[in-house]
């Protein structure tokens, strides 16, 4: 179970990917890779909070490291038993 600062914090870079700033989008997403590197990470509470569907439409961002670091994260969920939410989410061409 995450804390509430962490789940405060998903919400955060979930409304950061969607925005219209590049610098906070490109932070936000790499905030989020960072955190896989974790052993401990967990995708749950980024699935739950609805993160995937901002995920994805960093794919189609026209910086190319947003767009990498997108499809970094997705490969990463579903590397954690996610799969099946990474496709949900549209995340596959």
């Amino acid at each position: 179970m995450s804390s509430r600062i962490e789940r405060e914090l998903f919400a955060t870079q979930i409304r950061y990917l969607l925005g219209d700033d590049d610098d906070d989008r490109l932070a936000a997403i790499e905030a989020l890779v960072t955190r896989t590197w974790d052993p401990a990470w967990d995708p749950d509470e980024l699935i739950g909070q609805d993160g995937l569907p901002a995920i994805v439409t960093c794919l189609d961002d026209k910086d190319p490291r947003i767009r990498s670091a997108a499809a970094e994260l997705l490969k990463a969920i579903s590397e954690h038993g996610e799969g099946d939410a990474v496709v949900l989410a549209d995340a596959l061409p």
